[in-house]
């Protein structure tokens, strides 16, 4: 079964909608997002739709992309090495360690290690090996491969854009939503944009927000350059108002003179069996019908962050929202509750549980 949750979630919208399809249905309105004090689009965000604004704009989310892609065909061999310290109310926090060496698609082993958890992936021959081949990857380690290794991610061509002026850690800053359908709208940051907000001179990315509730801050007092690279030596990332990591950048090395046999998979592991990789950051809506009889008028998201397994279990998940514990503590059993079809990777997800609400519509005849 293929990974659709996206399909699934607005057939049961159509159907929710389509239950009541007799009456006059209202518009539906958003509820406001939360605030939160790490929000930087807060006032004066443009939709971009001149021509010469959007290409800007993109242009601008290229030069910050290419600064933390690491792999490509013609992406330099690296060998990276980062520390990083995580609490929260995950299943694996603490001091944690992370090593990778890549050569090519063909040549690429990585560990990582936090609390008791440790971690190693030989990528050889289009397969993952493993000295565990079945044990999960803690939320914390793959968080930490998905901020240094693919924040940005190229827009589709028309997608919705809003930008305006910030100012991240005392630096000037220009803010880019994007969205993959949303009407215009005059408001600060919406629930299903995206957020990317980066130097204008210098192009160096300052702050990566999946969904509201959850802010990657760059921190370029001390950096590293590499082959063309500039990368933040200290990343944190904050979610449901307060920090949960904190990461090092602790070295990054030219790798071209390493053996590339020392990186293929042992005998040993081999005989262990293929293992599953990890995927880049995805995010998709999970409605929540409302109870028989009521006429939906606003759709209430909270969102929650998790990771899941290949058959579409949830591994470990927290909250980016916390202004309604009830209705928090409510998405969070929605999403463990979840199944979201089988894969071939471990997934990281930000999935946004969608209340729809509304006024109860009175039986005829009472």
């Amino acid at each position: 079964m293929r990974f659709r949750p996206f399909v699934v979630s607005l057939l049961s919208f159509v159907f929710v909608l389509g239950a009541s399809a007799q009456q006059a249905q209202p518009q539906l309105s958003w509820a406001p997002v939360p605030f939160d004090a790490n929000e930087p689009s807060t006032s004066g965000l443009k939709v971009l739709t001149n021509p010469q604004e959007r290409s800007a704009a993109l242009q601008l989310l290229d030069r910050a992309r290419q600064n933390y892609t690491f792999y490509g065909p013609h992406t330099p061999a690296f060998t990276m090495k980062l520390s990083f310290t995580s609490n929260g109310p995950l299943q694996y926090e603490g001091q944690g360690t992370m090593q990778e060496t890549w050569m090519g698609y063909g040549a690429d082993r990585w560990s990582a290690r936090i609390g008791s958890a440790e971690t190693l992936r030989v990528a050889f021959a289009r397969r993952m090996w493993s000295d565990n081949p079945a044990a999960p990857v803690p939320m914390r380690v793959q968080m930490a491969r998905s901020t240094l290794l693919w924040p940005v991610v190229n827009p589709r061509p028309r997608v919705m854009l809003r930008a305006g002026a910030a100012t991240i850690q005392g630096k000037a800053a220009m803010c880019i939503l994007t969205s993959e359908s949303m009407p215009l709208v005059d408001q600060p940051r919406h629930w299903v944009e995206k957020e990317y907000c980066i130097d204008p001179e210098g192009g160096n990315l300052l702050l990566w927000s999946e969904a509201p509730g959850h802010y990657v801050v760059y921190d370029y007092t001390t950096s590293t350059e590499f082959q063309g690279h500039v990368i933040a030596n200290d990343i944190s990332i904050y979610e449901g108002g307060g920090r949960v990591m904190q990461l090092h950048v602790d070295s990054i090395q030219d790798a071209s003179g390493a053996n590339a046999d020392s990186l293929h998979p042992t005998p040993q592991l081999v005989a262990k069996g293929p293992s599953f990789g990890l995927t880049q950051p995805m995010k998709f809506p999970l409605l929540i019908p409302p109870s028989q009889g009521t006429v939906v008028t606003t759709i209430q998201p909270v969102f929650i962050h998790a990771t899941f397994d290949k058959n579409g279990h949830v591994i470990e998940a927290e909250p980016l929202q916390n202004a309604n514990p009830e209705l928090t503590a409510k998405a969070m059993e929605a999403v463990k509750n979840s199944n979201q079809g089988e894969g071939i990777a471990q997934r990281e997800a930000f999935i946004d549980v969608e209340f729809l609400s509304g006024t109860q519509q009175v039986a005829a005849g009472h």
